[in-house]
């Protein structure tokens, strides 16, 4: 259990390939992939991780900086928040199937208030707002150091 009450639960989203700087290799020597960690500590943050882990070697490196305790603390409610209402998505559609009111191959393809949509607009929004706290702290840091180096 981490502070906060929160326990240490790690998942990792899909990997990305795409660079907006240059590529990064693992000690495998193959690209690495860069993955949104949503651990306690972590939530939203991504790194380079090599594409064969845990089997390839151990690399790994952060992608963005540190983020802020309190947007950590937002993020993690609602990532905790996500997960409670795909669960009861998934049991309302499982009740739907006992019900008679859809077969179990139907009941993927019925549209209960767009759930795709929204965890696809969900994850978009919490990514924009970790750049967004990122960029803030980067600019707070640099005007910090130009303040000092004026005095």
């Amino acid at each position: 259990m981490e502070k906060n009450g929160y326990p240490s639960i790690v998942s990792v989203s899909r990997r990305e390939f795409a660079y907006d700087e240059e590529e990064k290799k693992c000690d495998c020597e193959k690209l690495a992939s860069r993955k949104t960690a949503w651990s306690d500590s972590n939530p939203g943050r991504r790194y380079y991780g090599c594409p064969d882990f845990p089997r390839g070697c151990k690399y790994f490196e952060w992608y963005d900086a540190r983020i802020p305790d309190r947007a950590i603390d937002l993020l993690r409610k609602l990532r905790d928040n996500e997960r409670i209402l795909a669960k009861e998505n998934k049991s309302l559609r499982r009740q739907l199937r006992i019900c008679g009111t859809i077969s179990a191959g139907e009941s993927n393809n019925v549209n209960l208030d767009d759930n795709n949509s929204v965890q696809s607009d969900f994850k978009g929004k919490v990514l924009t707002t970790i750049d967004d706290v990122v960029n803030e702290n980067e600019l707070r840091g640099k005007i910090k150091s130009l303040k000092e180096k004026t005095k």
